[in-house]
């Protein structure tokens, strides 16, 4: 059974994973590279780098994976502050087994969800996803770093949802979950990013993400995201913020 959040920020959905059969799916490779390709016109020229930590911002938890497809970092945190925060950069430092730097996300031409943070509101927590980490060597562990957000006014974020939610599998490209992510607000949301993260109890397992180009106001459409890790016979959250707030936030 899944559970739908709605907020005016962004949807969680918990479902109790039920696997169902697809017909064709892209890999997580193929999904990735479109991702990229989606983002080139708006990239971190400059790669991102945080040379100060942000007081207003938590880290949780922190969890590297990796699997045959690749790797990705998952970062649980908390906005501590009074006010909706917005486009915080966040540095990760993908640490080997023996401990030494095997991957950071600050590349210059990096697509800006990989480095930043969505808007997330007042004393809320957001979960954010990199799924196209390329470690030099196995994953062990991750720094995060989250910088300073951008104030925007948490009254007037536009809704989105995120409904249907369900797993689908094939043999050859793996489990993906499918749905549809509804925007009831009246703001068009370009590069709609949805993340997807499966724990087993507190741990996390699986995680992925994906995009919709664009999602007019009213309108729902669907999103297919992916896996590294194995989300099968775990409990899965799947988080929509806005990602275009509009002239009123």
């Amino acid at each position: 059974m899944w559970r739908e959040l709605s907020g005016k920020a962004m949807a969680v959905c918990s479902l109790a994973l039920a696997v169902g059969t697809l017909a064709a799916c892209e890999s997580t490779q193929s999904e990735s590279a479109r991702l990229g390709r989606e983002g080139k016109t708006a990239l971190n020229q400059k790669g991102v780098a945080v040379a100060h930590r942000s007081k207003d911002f938590e880290v949780i938890s922190t969890t590297v994976l990796q699997d045959s497809n690749g790797a990705a970092a998952v970062v649980e945190l908390r906005n501590k502050s009074r006010k909706a925060l917005t486009a915080a950069p966040i540095s990760i430092d993908v640490l080997g087994r023996n401990g030494s730097s095997v991957f950071r996300n600050n590349a210059p031409g990096l697509e800006p969800t990989l480095a930043h943070v969505p808007v997330v509101p007042a004393g809320k927590r957001f979960t954010w996803v990199n799924d196209q980490v390329s470690p030099t060597a196995r994953a062990g562990s991750i720094r995060a770093v989250v910088g300073a957000g951008r104030a925007v006014d948490g009254n007037h974020l536009p809704a989105v949802s995120v409904q249907g939610a369900r797993l689908e599998s094939d043999p050859v490209s793996g489990v993906a979950a499918t749905g549809f992510a509804a925007n009831r607000s009246n703001v068009d949301q370009r590069k709609l990013v949805i993340t997807a993260v499966a724990r087993r109890g507190s741990r996390v397992v699986a995680a992925g993400r994906g995009q919709i180009p664009r999602l007019k106001p009213g309108k729902r459409a669907r999103f297919q995201i992916f896996f590294i890790g194995d989300p099968r016979g775990a409990s899965l959250d799947l988080e929509a913020p806005a990602s275009t707030l509009g002239g009123g936030a």
